[in-house]
């Protein structure tokens, strides 16, 4: 039913001479939608009436009959518009690439129809594993078509086959009630995902600096630790020549015992005891491990 607000004005004064402006607000609603159909829609004719018309001053009263002057204005029309009616065609729901990156942009396309009168607007989601994502909107005119291009992320977890489901929502005006309005507001797709790939970050100069430092400092460890290795083993070769060429200690008998000897280390200043009678003999410096040589 068309219901004007305010559905009358009482007391209106009329100026000699003058002009009065009226303004009035229609709703349409879909009372008894179901029994009409679409004779809700189209031009409604609003009659205008004027109507128990008495002078301002006591004085007129009984000049005309109220009923006398009365006036019906029939010229006005307003449109009611069908509501939208939008669908998706699932035929043209593509996604590129044909099989995405999972975490990765791809875009996703498909066509709206509006098979009703009033130009709609509205948004489009996702739904997928008990999520929703929202990626864009839309507007199309009455009796119209549209080209609906998005972008979306696809989430991480995805992998292989994947199902989702593109659904249109929150549209302005609303369609019809009615349950067939709104069973194809939203299309399926099923594709392939690539899973996401772990990213290693390529080499760079300064990698290949640091790695050639590397290198250089590890040949470096390996001489030192060989030239040390040979310098104690050449070490040791000449203590066991020097005690080779000693003469062999002479009988305690012969010597008898020698009483102890205090030396002075020159490099560190230990002072040292040398107990045993053989002579020469090398002394190890307690303070500085100088090899000493005691000859008497």
């Amino acid at each position: 039913k068309l219901v004007t607000e305010p559905a009358y004005l009482a007391s209106v004064e009329f100026d000699k001479g003058g002009t009065q402006d009226f303004q009035f607000s229609a709703v349409f609603t879909e009372t008894g939608a179901q029994q009409l159909g679409k004779a809700l829609y189209g031009d409604w004719q609003v009659d205008v009436r004027l109507f128990n018309i008495q002078p301002q001053e006591s004085t007129y009263l009984g000049i005309w009959s109220p009923t006398d002057l009365e006036f019906n204005d029939a010229t006005y029309t307003v449109k009611v518009a069908q509501p939208p009616d939008l669908v998706i065609d699932p035929g043209t729901l593509i996604i590129n690439p044909r099989k995405p990156v999972a975490g990765e942009s791809a875009e996703v396309s498909f066509i709206i129809y509006n098979d009703g009168e009033s130009t709609a607007t509205g948004r489009v989601r996702v739904l997928y594993e008990g999520n929703s994502d929202i990626i864009g909107d839309f507007s199309v005119a009455g009796g119209d078509m549209t080209d609906v291009i998005l972008e979306w992320t696809i989430p991480l977890t995805f992998g292989g086959e994947e199902s989702v489901e593109f659904q249109i929502f929150d549209i302005q005006p609303s369609e019809s009630s009615s349950s067939s309005a709104l069973l194809d507001n939203s299309a399926s797709l099923t594709f392939e995902v690539e899973p996401a790939q772990i990213a290693v970050r390529p080499a760079t100069e300064n990698d290949g600096d640091f790695k050639s430092l590397l290198v250089l400092g590890l040949v470096i460890l390996v001489l030192v630790g060989g030239l040390a290795g040979t310098y104690f083993v050449y070490q040791r070769s000449q203590d066991d020549a020097l005690l080779s060429q000693l003469p062999p200690p002479a009988a305690s008998s012969a010597m008898g015992t020698a009483a102890p000897v205090s030396i002075q280390c020159p490099s560190c200043n230990t002072l040292l005891k040398v107990t045993t009678a053989q002579r020469p003999v090398i002394v190890n410096c307690t303070g500085c491990a100088t090899k000493l040589q005691l000859d008497d």
